[in-house]
């Protein structure tokens, strides 16, 4: 039986099978291969939004759009636009075309296009240096959500006409540094499954903190005291997976001890390293906890003094992380990394670091972080 003499219903549950690319070369076909298509819902694996500035004009800025494999671009300033087409990344000349329209209007209509009755499902949306807020039509579904440098603080309206398939989203990840005071009022920031990285000061406590399902974490909070990260790591290293990192910033005591940090079950053995200098502590984790997922090797506990800073790390195959800062002077003004650039910052941070302790420092740090990002 031919494609033709298939009932619509056929058709579109074949329709639902298909990618985004298959799904537009099939709409050109006929008139009724686009009616089915138009009318069959679509949910996308991934959906990226990015914007940069045209170096071409002052003004002028470049909207990029993936679609699983298909690309969109919507570049323009003022009411004119040129649209182009293509898949992999690679430009379709024969299919670009020239608007008089503003390109965040003909943005608008392509998202209504991919949406079914005003909502778009994908499972996993990133959205990159925006611009503009989404539009009041348009709702996003996603499993997966990833915000990054929104700017004039737009990343509200995107995570407000953003939810979930179900309850929780299982990853989410917002880089924001504007204001982000409302972002600790909206529970779905808190109600996620496997993977949370939070890349601005949360003001969270350490109740809040306990109330985190995902176990992959990454947050910066000076409401949350060492009591609060002690109960955070003995849930990691009960409830995380081997590839799961624990990252926390937050504030200690003048008089702090690594043994308020430490649960008294862990059975911790010190070592020594090269450039270790006073206030570091390097060691191992042998025994003293159990993992739901089996993870029981040993773990390497590596905690290293920024003046008044401290960084902690205990990991395996992934490392664990905890921040800690006596002086909110030294306290990130605005995001900070995973590796390197953490170590950068910190040594940076320190006033009370002679010439020589930093370039040791840096080197120590450099030692760290290769030896984490490896294993």
């Amino acid at each position: 039986m031919s494609w033709s003499n298939l009932i619509v219903r056929i058709q579109q549950k074949v329709v639902g099978l298909l990618d985004y690319e298959s799904r537009c070369h099939l709409r050109t076909c006929s008139k009724d291969d686009r009616d089915v298509v138009d009318s069959t819902k679509f949910h996308a694996s991934k959906l990226k939004i990015e914007e940069f500035p045209s170096d071409m004009s002052d003004g002028k800025t470049i909207i990029r759009c993936d679609v699983d494999t298909f690309t969109i671009w919507f570049i323009g300033k003022e009411n004119i636009t040129k649209v182009d087409r293509g898949w992999n990344g690679e430009i379709n000349e024969e299919i670009s075309e020239i608007k008089q329209e503003n390109r965040y209007d003909v943005m608008n209509r392509f998202f209504e296009k991919l949406s079914h009755r005003g909502v778009i499902k994908v499972n996993s949306l990133d959205l990159e240096s925006l611009t503009f807020p989404v539009a009041d039509s348009i709702k996003i579904k996603c499993n997966c959500l990833k915000i990054i440098n929104i700017q004039d603080n737009h990343h509200m309206e995107w995570i407000r006409n953003t939810d979930p398939f179900s309850q929780k989203f299982k990853k989410l990840e917002l880089r924001c540094w504007g204001d982000t005071r409302e972002l600790s009022e909206v529970r779905k920031v808190l109600d996620v499954s496997e993977s949370l990285d939070l890349d601005y000061e949360t003001e969270f406590t350490d109740d809040e903190l306990e109330k985190i399902e995902a176990m992959n974490l990454t947050m910066s909070s000076t409401m949350i005291t060492a009591e609060g990260a002690k109960r955070r790591l003995e849930a990691f290293l009960r409830h995380g997976k081997k590839e799961d990192v624990l990252q926390i910033y937050f504030s200690i005591r003048d008089d702090f001890q690594y043994s308020e940090l430490f649960p008294q079950s862990l059975k911790i053995k010190k070592l020594k390293r090269e450039h270790e200098q006073e206030g570091d502590y390097y060691g191992k984790v042998f025994r003293g906890f159990e993992n739901i997922h089996g993870v029981d090797d040993p773990r390497e506990i590596d905690c290293i003094s920024f003046g008044l800073k401290l960084r902690q790390t205990l990991y395996r195959g992934k490392p664990i992380r905890l921040q800690m800062s006596g002086n909110l002077d030294n306290w990130p003004k605005k995001g900070f990394s995973k590796y390197n650039n953490l170590f950068e910052f910190e040594y940076k941070s320190s006033e009370k670091s002679s010439k020589k302790n930093r370039v040791q420092r840096s080197e120590s740090a450099s030692f760290g972080a290769s030896k984490s990002l490896s294993t």
